[in-house]
């Protein structure tokens, strides 16, 4: 934004780096603006003097603590798909309503994981993106959801609920026993 000191050509969108992706990362844009102001030569300003709301600050613990069940969820629910493909796998040679069953209580908490996460994330963007956007104008921050992440996630989500319903249209139809109908030599079933 424009003031009485920076003209509105001078302004631009200086993206420094990336964080890294690990496990239990949480973003602290409070910490990233003041090291770039301390790397442009105003280490004598920091975010008070900038007007930082506290509300972002309330939020972003929000946040963290929101970022870090997801993140849970999401091993919850990868290790449960994973599981799900080697009982899916298995029920080829085990075949009835027991192996179905299974497979059902599998995808199920498989896809309850996903989709609490999903959620959670969807909330996380939509929430952050807001707040960041309205408290974070001042100051001249803004903020994008990730949309390519959010169809990933969903679309994961709904393939699990997915292989959930298969499984439960299999238990309650049940697989045609080919040896079932077979007639013997006298044409009685056996």
């Amino acid at each position: 934004m424009p003031n009485a000191t920076i003209s509105k050509s001078d302004i631009s969108k200086n993206v420094t780096d990336c964080s890294n992706r690990t496990a239990m990362y949480n973003f602290d844009p409070r910490q990233m603006i003041q090291r770039e102001l301390n790397e442009s030569g105003h280490s004598n300003i920091n975010l008070t003097d900038l007007g930082w709301p506290d509300e972002v600050d309330d939020a972003i613990h929000a946040l963290e603590i929101a970022s870090n069940a997801m993140f849970v969820l999401y091993c919850i629910g990868i290790a449960f798909a994973g599981l799900a493909l080697i009982s899916a796998l298995a029920s080829i040679f085990f075949s009835g309503r027991l192996s179905a069953f299974v497979n059902i209580v599998i995808d199920m908490i498989a896809f309850l994981a996903v989709g609490i996460a999903s959620a959670l994330a969807t909330a996380i963007a939509v929430k952050a993106a807001h707040i960041i956007n309205d408290k974070g104008e001042r100051v001249g921050i803004s903020a994008q959801k990730g949309d390519k992440f959010m169809i990933l996630t969903w679309v994961a989500t709904a393939a699990l609920l997915v292989a959930s319903l298969v499984w439960c249209f299999d238990c309650v139809v049940g697989r045609r026993n080919k040896n079932r109908n077979r007639k013997g030599s006298f044409g009685q079933k056996y």
